[in-house]
């Protein structure tokens, strides 16, 4: 079993590995160029955070690893959000990160989740406070897109954050099935 360390965690990547970084060269090809862009924390993300052209975005985010990771391009401007830091994880929730979240604009957010409930549509988190920062996120942006592997389907996490309808867009890999595609894309939501 092959342990990679992102953010402080610890994800068994190997089976996993080539679904995120297609998921990330996919969903680099949807964020346009010199706009703000808010990156979830996590292990996909990261690996967006990575494949992100150094060009002139201002990146926003709450994971200490996607703002290292971006600070090591030349052109990305980055702001981390202020609050509690969450252990393991190594990103910022609680009120001080939804405060920040509410006072700024966010035309894309690049977002994760840790399950889907493939019959409620529910993407859900482990920590409350992680979904409430993931909540004020999507309520605050232009366009959401969701980075999903799909390992992560039917994966039953207790906090759901957002449904379908909350998003504009999903990203996953080639594994993810044809037919849970097509009625995620009745419902409007265009489907990488």
């Amino acid at each position: 079993m092959f342990i990679e360390s992102v953010g402080g965690c610890a994800y068994n990547t190997l089976s996993r590995v080539l679904e995120k970084l297609e998921i990330a060269d996919k969903a680099v090809k949807i964020v346009e160029p010199n706009s703000c862009v808010f990156i979830d924390g996590g292990s996909t993300t990261t690996y967006f955070a990575r494949a992100l052209p150094d060009d002139n975005f201002y990146v926003l985010t709450n994971a200490l690893v996607i703002a290292e990771t971006i600070l090591r391009k030349e052109k990305p401007t980055v702001s981390l959000l202020g609050g509690d830091l969450k252990k393991n994880t190594f990103i910022t929730i609680g009120q001080t990160c939804i405060d920040y979240i509410n006072s700024i604009n966010i035309q894309t957010a690049v977002m994760t989740a840790t399950g889907f409930i493939k019959e409620t549509g529910g993407f859900t988190c482990g920590n409350q406070s992680e979904a409430e920062v993931k909540r004020a996120v999507i309520k605050k942006a232009d366009y959401v897109i969701m980075l999903l592997d799909s390992s992560k389907v039917n994966k039953k996490t207790p906090y759901t954050f957002a449904n379908i309808n909350d998003i504009d867009s999903m990203v996953v890999d080639r594994n993810f099935s044809k037919e849970l595609k097509s009625t995620i894309e009745e419902k409007g939501v265009k489907v990488f």
